[in-house]
């Protein structure tokens, strides 16, 4: 199946340039409990979960669909800040050098950026009828969900402390 051979492709070629900031790649849960989503939405303004709800698994032979999400935790903001950065300028180098498309990167107003984001940074592509389709994000998400799930780490200093992550 030619959907198959192309994402194991991008898949092949973003593991390697991930691999190289250290990154490893991980399998997530495909099913998340709704009770967890809820949890977002209680602490951060604006979070609308945007997501597929099963509610039963009928006769579809297939109802899978490919995406790749990234998710860092650091200890320090501008640690978090810069690695969000560094990931847009990847997925522009990839998204040109590879699928060659032609982008723009920038960054998302307040209002465009995703709930919860301190900063929200994008590429995106003008499509034929002139609008802008986005092709891909990175955000800096400060300590926001860490709080949310009460996420701590030890640091150097034998203290415990909240993280700083970027998506």
């Amino acid at each position: 199946m030619i959907y198959r051979s192309v994402w194991k492709a991008i898949e092949q070629n973003l593991s390697v340039r991930f691999a190289a900031l250290g990154v490893k790649d991980m399998m997530m849960p495909l099913l998340i409990p709704a009770a967890l989503i809820a949890q977002e939405k209680q602490h951060i303004a604006g979070f609308s979960p945007e997501l597929f709800t099963i509610t039963h698994k009928g006769d579809q032979a297939t109802s899978e669909f490919y995406w790749q999400e990234g998710h860092t935790v650091h200890a320090t903001s501008e640690e978090a800040f810069n690695f969000a950065r560094s990931m847009i300028n990847e997925y522009s180098d990839f998204a040109q050098k590879l699928l060659c498309l032609p982008l723009i990167i920038g960054e998302k107003t307040p209002g465009e950026r995703f709930a919860g984001a301190d900063n929200s940074f994008t590429i995106e592509s003008l499509m034929q009828d002139g609008q802008a389709l986005q092709c891909g994000t990175s955000h800096y998400l400060g300590q926001k969900f860490a709080n949310a799930y009460g996420t701590k780490f030890t640091d150097a200093n034998n203290q415990k402390v909240t993280p700083y992550q970027s998506s």
